[in-house]
């Protein structure tokens, strides 16, 4: 009859457990900077001509100076307080207000000055459509 003996290295299997799922969401992270960066990717008329942006409300904003899709990146994972933590976006303010439209209140009412022209929420919902090959 045989023998043998199974050791469970704890710590090392969580190591490797998390720095697998790093890399998870990381790869996450850079697929939505990718896909962010291909929707804005459609040239538009120069600025001069159309105003800040190309585009109609409801669709991605139109590259004119190139200035967004420059900005748009993904950060490394890494892990705070047991979180596992990726970003994707722009430091860029305007992205936000392209993504979500600009309002301006007026004494009391809101007057929309531009629709909202989303980019960052159509990547994100290709991630969720797509995240578990991001974990295999």
């Amino acid at each position: 009859m045989a023998a043998f003996t199974l050791k469970w290295n704890d710590a090392r299997a969580m190591k490797r457990m998390t720095r697998l799922a790093e890399r998870g969401v990381e790869h996450s992270a850079r697929f939505v900077r990718d896909e962010a960066k291909q929707l804005i990717s459609i040239p538009g008329p120069p600025r001069s001509k159309a105003g800040p942006i190309g585009g109609n409300s409801g669709e991605p904003p139109r590259v004119d100076e190139g200035d967004l899709i420059a900005s748009v990146v993904a950060t490394s994972a890494e892990t705070i307080n047991g979180e596992i933590l990726a970003w994707a976006g722009t430091p860029i303010d305007y992205g936000r207000f392209l993504e979500y439209g600009w309002v301006h209140n007026v004494f009391g009412r809101a007057i929309i000055l531009q629709g909202p022209r989303p980019w960052m929420r159509p990547a994100y919902a290709q991630l969720l459509a797509n995240w578990p090959k991001f974990f295999k």
